[in-house]
């Protein structure tokens, strides 16, 4: 079953690691060494520096264009574009260029949310339904009863919604947001509400939509007049279609389309990083009149605290807080933050709000996701030294310990795993542990506590470093029950994956019904079947699997998912846990399958 589209990248989405190691080599060589900490207030050299470093990485991964601004207080203390904003006429990018912003969408979206909180139009805490009556949607998980998540579940992503509605989301053109109504009457839920941090492009749709309801304007027109306009963002607007004005798409060098995008509410806002410097200055400003005080601080507060399930992960409402594994300044008060990322266009913003101190980056190149997410959080901190004169602190990460695995150990991992990065086999060879995900294989090596790092060798003989992930320390931990994976990282520990269990309800064929696997295309003349190639669902040493194959020109197959079956003929397409997630249901003829809005046909 097919992957849900992105509008946001996950820190710990290692499978992407190797099909990037190349790139991550060619970025690290040369690159500009860091300077030496200037005089406090001194921001020239942290800005020299930025800009040589971007310009390296630009070079070496290919971008096209990319801007930068960061924000002190009141004021944008360093601006800077970078490449080009449309390679075909040569334009440049500038401060004022205006990127597809993605995801940071969301923020507006809770933003205008909680104004109407304020106002006694919406309640955040009573049934989304309430406020959106035409939401039909039923709660597998509650028995089939009308779903209950409410406003503030889904601003922190606990709703327990599907990440997406795929079919219809993309296209050349697509049908306006509240299209989606009628068919999340057949849709499941994915969680139960509240169970567990699960990202939502679908939730905030929902939330526009009620935005629209209760307001009575149409959502672009409603949060021009009370969030843009107010804020000064002169440039910014929100739309299907890539506007005219903005930046041109681009993958490989070349100009290529952006497909509209029927969920505005989610991702989009097309804005400078100078329009973001606005919103930036005000999300940091304590007095800023746009949201009552009371509303201002609980959105930058973690509303999640106390689940078993989210670890040191803290999402607020819209914005996501402590979130491990994203390299976000460590030891200097809080952290406010949420990426970006459609189909060709990238953007972060991160900001600390005791330093009142904030960066945004968007760039229009395919290729970005990294530099983008890297130059956010480097940016910051140089600008933090600059001008606060402090330092983010430097956690040890993983270090490996000198004697190789015990025998308890060793019997202790190996399994199938339902993770982040999709499925993971864990297997064991004398000695030694390997983990194979996405064609890829890592040793696992030891810590002093048992845990679990992650190795590569070139070939299976060079050592290749591997940045970051080489310092996540992998934990086998028991939560509410359930047989976890844990991820530590410098910044604490998030939920990366769950043991899956091989009983009559796990992944394989130990149901009775018709087949699954096969491959399966899109239905000829959807919008869908211009991005997806095909999904192959197979078995592999008892664990159902899909995987879906795009078309050459939107990048590599996504990585290998397990399958739970649910009954006869529907299955659960796993994530992060090793029950839930979307549905997928062949057909009586066993010649269909529906998922996530889509008809998937099998091909002859």
């Amino acid at each position: 079953m097919p992957e849900n589209s992105d509008m946001t990248r996950s820190p710990l989405r290692l499978t992407c690691l190797l099909l990037a190691l190349s790139q991550l080599l060619a970025a690290c060589a040369g690159a500009p060494a860091r300077p030496s900490p200037p005089p406090a207030g001194d921001d020239g050299a942290a800005a020299r520096h930025m800009e040589a470093w971007l310009a390296h990485r630009m070079r070496s991964e290919g971008i096209t264009g990319l801007s930068i601004a960061v924000v002190d207080g009141t004021r944008v203390v360093w601006a800077h574009g970078a490449g080009l904003a449309d390679a075909n006429a040569r334009l440049p990018a500038t401060p004022d260029t205006v990127y597809r912003m993605g995801s940071i969408t969301k923020l507006f979206t809770a933003t205008a949310t909680m104004r109407l909180a304020q106002s006694g139009q919406i309640d955040p805490d009573a049934p989304l339904c309430a406020a959106l009556p035409a939401l039909q949607m039923r709660d597998r998980h509650a028995g089939g009863a009308p779903v209950a998540f409410t406003a503030r579940q889904i601003m922190s992503h606990h709703a327990g919604l599907p990440r997406d509605l795929t079919g219809g989301m993309w296209g050349d053109t697509v049908a306006p947001m509240h299209s989606v109504l009628p068919t999340l009457a057949g849709i499941d839920t994915a969680y139960p509400a509240g169970q567990v941090f699960s990202y939502s492009n679908l939730g905030f749709t929902l939330l526009g939509l009620a935005v629209e309801q209760v307001s009575g304007e149409d959502y672009a027109t409603h949060l021009e007049r009370t969030l843009l306009g107010p804020l000064g963002m002169r440039t910014a607007s929100f739309t299907a279609a890539l506007p005219v004005d903005a930046a041109r798409a681009h993958r490989g060098g070349r100009v290529v389309p952006e497909p509209a995008l029927r969920d505005i509410a989610a991702g989009g806002l097309n804005a400078s990083v100078l329009d973001m410097s606005r919103f930036m200055i005000a999300a940091l400003d304590p007095e800023d009149h746009l949201l009552p005080a009371a509303a201002h601080d609980v959105m930058q507060t973690a509303q999640n605290a106390g689940n078993p399930m989210d670890l040191n992960l803290q999402a607020g409402l819209g914005w996501l807080l402590n979130m491990p594994g994203s390299d976000s300044p460590v030891g200097v008060g809080p952290v406010i933050q949420h990426d970006g990322a459609t189909l060709h266009f990238s953007s972060r913003l991160i900001a600390l709000p005791a330093q009142r101190l904030g960066v945004i980056v968007a760039s229009n190149s395919a290729e970005a996701g990294p530099t983008v997410h890297a130059a956010a959080a480097y940016a910051l901190e140089l600008f933090l030294e600059a001008r606060k004169g402090l330092r983010a602190a430097s956690p040890a990460g993983f270090t490996a310990r000198e004697q190789p695995w015990r025998t308890e150990e060793l019997a202790v991992w190996p399994g199938d795993y339902s993770t982040v990065a999709g499925h993971v086999r864990v297997s064991r060879t004398g000695q030694r542990l390997h983990a194979d995900m996405a064609g890829t294989r890592f040793e696992l090596i030891p810590d002093s506590q048992g845990r679990a790092g992650l190795s590569y060798r070139l070939l299976g003989l060079i050592p290749v470093p591997i940045g970051r992930f080489g310092e996540i320390a992998l934990e086998r931990r028991q939560i509410s029950g359930r047989d976890m994976l844990v991820a530590h990282t410098k910044s604490g520990a998030m939920l990366a994956g769950e043991r899956l269990r091989p009983d009559s309800n796990g992944p394989g064929p130990l149901l009775t019904g018709p087949s699954l696997t096969g491959h399966y295309r899109p239905q000829a003349g959807t919008p869908e079947a211009a991005f997806i190639d095909h999904v192959e669902v197979f078995e592999d040493a008892g664990v159902l699997l899909s995987r879906s194959v795009p078309h050459a020109a939107f990048g590599s197959d996504a990585p290998a998912v397990p399958l739970r079956r649910i009954d006869a003929r529907r299955v659960e397409v796993l994530g992060v846990l090793a029950a839930g997630g979307d549905v997928a249901e062949l057909s009586e003829d066993g010649r269909q399958v529906r998922v996530s809005g889509m008809t998937l046909e099998r091909a002859q």
